[in-house]
């Protein structure tokens, strides 16, 4: 055990031992505070890994306890570095008593055999319950994140140990190689960069030439990473009786984590990663504005990150409150691929949280693509128009007339559409559709559908192959119904066939179409589709509705 807890073979930690952590409360100053050891709970982290359990000494922190931001504070006993504060135990606390996560474990995060990092890990849920041992929170750095976007990932974030939310810092942070760490030295995770800005903070433990330890604990149990690292300004460490943070300002890029383990977070000094590229135009009111941020690179942390930080980027330039539509349009770019091109519309009417909501349909459109079984796709980068207009706009398609219900193949099919907004008169459209000599003798059925239903009626035509490579995903998410659109259909009910592909092939029996599936991934399709059309909407579309009409012969 004496090897867990120092660099010497014949250092051991015993009950009222005394010793000194190191961490800054304010600006860049490393300062010393004391603590007194307790015991040490055997095999807390795992098997053969203890906690030494201390009770911090002195005026800082016996007012603050257990801070938000401490962990990865180095701590010694004598000369001897043991380990890093790394957890805390029950939220209203009486005495400031913290856990240290020995520096032998640590150190093995950075002799771990190389790995690609394929940015893939499970994120356990943290129950802050009372009495149970958790990691010491994670003080998060929100810059340029309105109010209601932070209440609605609040619960996404504390559920990662992440909070709680410290507004404040500044803009673009620049890469730098200059910059220096020490044991002690507030270091941060760098989420998002930009015109927004979301950092994680810690303190660091070690710094051995270009290796740097720190955290004491997991940043997310990512296992390999791949996320900025940058210094950090301790603005102030508010106290709390809940739970004291230390506020501060994420500074320049200084390298990169690679390790997000057990016992640690490990970084190497130098470059930064890359990161993903998002940049942006608003036009309102007659202006055109500008924005662009970065997202640090993971399966699970990127699409929300994304989300979260459109949204910001969205309504932090706009005073709107919850009036009004936004029409948006975005490119997913993924190196020489073709582009995934994304349409939405939304209207205050519809969803109050306009901003939010189309900032998940690019999160949403973009985490099938960037959580792929292929892995994460490389030089992926997102542009974004939008447009927003005050005046709200919700129209609801409420129902269809067909001027004739039996027609014959000579004929034309004409129909009259009512569309209701929510706010001014209903209006009409009308629909019509010239009879093919193959809809004879067939019950047909005229659907008129907003993007929501189109996609579930497909679920009657037969499902798609399984995808064989990226380029297969990326098709698929091609070929997502725009919203702002009204789609109007005519079907063959009851026409059971064959579904190959995009090919739709009608009159097929069920036992051919098992036949097919052995080598061309056929699927049953229940219905057919024999005409289809797609009209542009001013503004927000819901609802659905079809009516029935028969083909009979020629006279």
């Amino acid at each position: 055990m004496a090897a867990l807890w120092a660099t010497t073979p014949d250092a051991e930690v015993v009950i009222g031992q005394k010793g000194h952590c190191l961490t800054v409360f304010q600006g860049h100053t490393v300062e010393p505070f004391d603590f007194v050891v307790r015991g040490v709970m055997q095999d807390f982290l795992g098997p053969g890994l203890p906690v030494v359990v201390v009770r911090l000494l002195g005026e800082k922190p016996e007012f603050t306890g257990v801070v938000a931001g401490m962990s990865g504070s180095p701590c010694f006993i004598g000369d001897r570095l043991i380990g890093a504060l790394g957890y805390s135990f029950a939220m209203f606390a009486k005495e400031p008593i913290a856990g240290i996560t020995p520096i032998g474990p640590m150190r093995a995060v950075h002799e771990l055999p190389e790995e690609k990092r394929n940015w893939r890990g499970a994120i356990a849920s943290r129950d802050n319950a009372f009495g149970s041992a958790q990691p010491i929170a994670t003080p998060l750095t929100l810059v340029g994140v309105p109010g209601f976007v932070q209440e609605a990932f609040a619960p996404w974030f504390e559920a990662r140990g992440l909070g709680p939310m410290a507004a404040g810092g500044s803009g673009t942070s620049p890469s730098s190689t200059k910059e220096t760490l020490v044991p002690g030295d507030a270091v941060a995770v760098k989420l998002i960069d930009g015109d927004v800005n979301v950092a994680a903070t810690g303190t660091v433990t070690t710094v051995d030439g270009n290796r740097v330890l720190a955290f004491g604990h997991p940043f997310q149990s990512l296992g390999a990473a791949s996320l900025p690292m940058c210094k950090a300004t301790i603005v102030n460490t508010m106290a709390s009786a809940a739970r004291s943070f230390k506020m501060s300002n994420p500074g320049a890029i200084v390298g990169e984590f690679v390790q997000d383990r057990l016992t640690a977070i490990a970084g190497i000094l130098g470059s930064p990663p890359p990161m993903l590229e998002v940049q942006g135009t608003m036009h309102v009111k007659g202006e055109l504005r500008k924005f662009r941020f970065s997202v640090a690179r993971d399966p699970e942390l990127t699409p929300q990150l994304l989300a979260m930080g459109l949204a910001s980027v969205m309504s932090g330039q706009l005073e709107m409150g919850s009036r009004g539509r936004v029409i948006m349009d975005a490119q997913l770019l993924f190196g020489s691929h073709a582009p995934v091109a994304i349409h939405t519309v939304h209207s205050a009417e519809g969803d109050g949280r306009l901003f939010l909501a189309s900032a998940m349909d690019v999160s949403s459109r973009f985490t099938p693509l960037w959580q792929s079984q292929f892995g994460v796709p490389p030089q992926a980068k997102i542009t974004v128009d939008i447009t927003v207009d005050v005046t709200p706009l919700l129209e609801e398609i409420t129902s269809v007339h067909v001027a004739k219900s039996h027609l014959r193949v000579n004929e034309r099919l004409q129909a009259e559409v009512t569309l209701r907004a929510d706010q001014g008169p209903s209006r009409l459209f009308k629909i019509d559709v010239p009879i093919a000599p193959s809809w004879k003798n067939k019950k047909l059925s005229l659907q008129v559908m907003d993007a929501k239903a189109v996609a579930a009626k497909d679920k009657d035509l037969g499902t798609s192959p399984e995808p064989q490579n990226f380029e297969d995903i990326l098709e698929k998410a091609r070929h997502v119904y725009p919203t702002g659109k009204i789609y109007v259909r005519v079907v063959a009910e009851d026409a059971p066939g064959a579904r190959v592909g995009d090919l739709q092939l009608g009159g097929v029996p069920p036992t051919a179409v098992v036949a097919l599936g052995t080598g061309l991934g056929a699927s049953v399709m229940k219905q057919q589709i024999l005409w289809s059309d797609i009209i542009d909407a001013p503004g927000a579309v819901v609802g659905k509705t079809e009516t029935h009409f028969w083909v009979a012969r020629a006279r």
